[in-house]
């Protein structure tokens, strides 16, 4: 249904539009039509809702709560339509707006078919949560994540709502969920920091590593400078493309030991004097590129 409006509507007037009509449906009011001419039909209260050009007969419209001039068909009476719910509301051009709704008994089945698209949002949101889950599981991490179910009695308009809020708040869910995996892999990792003491030589750690997360290999890093007082640590991780870490005192430079060494694996980066990242390309050049490092000292 199109209309004119100066502004689109709020969610409060499209639900109390939709109540309004459902009212009217319920009251079962009798629909009359008749064809007359366009001044009679003027002078009967008829409304004609855009600034359309008629001829000199026109068809009324006459529901006792509403008199248009239409050429549309219509039910007999307003309780044929038994149902009506809204979809949603927009703008289709300056000062025109559409409303689109689903009637009749299988109206709200209707209205869930044209959600498909936030459902299927939502389902994919919830499996990408489930997978966070099963690998957090493998590293035994323990978390949870309940999904939230679009089942409701709510019908039409608060029902779009409803779906709505559904979306938005497995969004947030899912955000805090992948905050508390990146946490607690962060509290683990930090935690078995003792296995890499046994590498430090000459005041040093270089050594890859099986952790993925830059700002995790960053904390580590700068952790086990501090801890144990080193000149120099340097993690690299070597995945699907490789990451070079360090962290430094204030003898080396890291900017400077990141970007050579991602230099060597046909990379490039670097950063802060004491903290640098870089990314290197060719994961064969890894070990070439400890190797130089290791000269540094």
């Amino acid at each position: 249904f199109d209309f004119n409006n100066y502004q689109n509507l709020t969610d409060d007037e499209i639900i109390k539009v939709e109540d309004i009509v459902n009212k009217f449906i319920k009251e079962g009011h009798k629909v009359n039509t008749q064809v007359l001419p366009i001044e009679e039909a003027k002078k009967l209260g008829a409304t004609a809702l855009f600034d359309e050009k008629y001829g000199d007969m026109v068809r009324v419209v006459d529901m006792e709560v509403s008199k248009e001039f239409c050429a549309g068909t219509h039910v007999s009476n307003t309780a044929d339509i038994k149902d009506f719910e809204i979809v949603y509301v927009e703008s289709i051009g300056s000062g025109t707006f559409r409303c689109f709704a689903t009637t009749g008994d299988n109206a709200k089945e209707l209205l869930t078919l044209n959600l498909s698209n936030i459902t299927e949002t939502i389902n994919t949101l919830n499996s990408k949560a489930s997978s966070i889950v099963d690998s957090a599981s493998k590293e035994g991490i323990k978390l949870e994540f309940k999904p939230l179910s679009i089942e409701s009695n709510l019908k039409g308009y608060r029902f779009v709502l409803f779906v709505k809020k559904v979306l938005e708040d497995t969004k947030s869910n899912l955000h805090n969920l992948e905050i508390e995996y990146q946490n607690k892999k962060s509290q683990n990792a930090l935690k078995s920091l003792d296995e890499y003491k046994k590498l430090i030589d000459k005041n040093a750690i270089i050594t890859t590593t099986n952790v993925t997360d830059s700002n995790l290999l960053k904390d580590m890093a700068q952790a086990l400078l501090n801890d144990n007082k080193l000149d120099l640590v340097m993690l690299v991780s070597v995945t699907d493309k490789v990451t070079f870490v360090c962290a430094t005192s204030t003898k080396f430079n890291a900017g400077q030991v990141v970007k050579s060494a991602a230099q060597i694996t046909g990379g490039n980066g670097g950063g802060k004097p004491n903290l640098a990242q870089a990314g290197g390309k060719d994961a064969s050049k890894v070990s070439e590129a400890l190797d130089y490092v290791k000269g540094l000292l």
